[in-house]
């Protein structure tokens, strides 16, 4: 029972959603993310995907696009996000999912 209650609380904590603010995900995507992505449609290029498509890409799954918003990624410009704008961005993400 104690280890149950244990995981079950380590994978809460670790849910990217977990304390994230969806709004301000929002605001961090438009100020940062919407000069080359688009945030709210679904449109996607070869190089660039859409949000959306972004969401509902079952190969992105939350904790693959946490490691992506903290490391250096390919073309991307190199944003140093808090752990608090990551957390509120994946928040974003989850309410664009189908």
């Amino acid at each position: 029972m104690k280890t149950t209650v244990l995981i079950l609380l380590t994978l809460l904590l670790a849910s990217p959603a977990f304390g994230g603010d969806a709004s301000e995900g929002a605001a961090t995507a438009r100020k940062w993310c919407a000069e080359c992505h688009d945030i709210t449609g679904s449109t996607t290029s070869d190089k660039v995907p859409g949000w959306r498509h972004i969401a509902n890409d079952p190969e992105r799954t939350p904790e693959k696009l946490r490691n992506f918003l903290v490391r250096p990624h390919g073309e991307m410009p190199q944003i140093a996000l808090t752990q608090r704008q990551i957390d509120n961005l994946l928040a974003y993400i989850a309410t664009l999912r189908k």
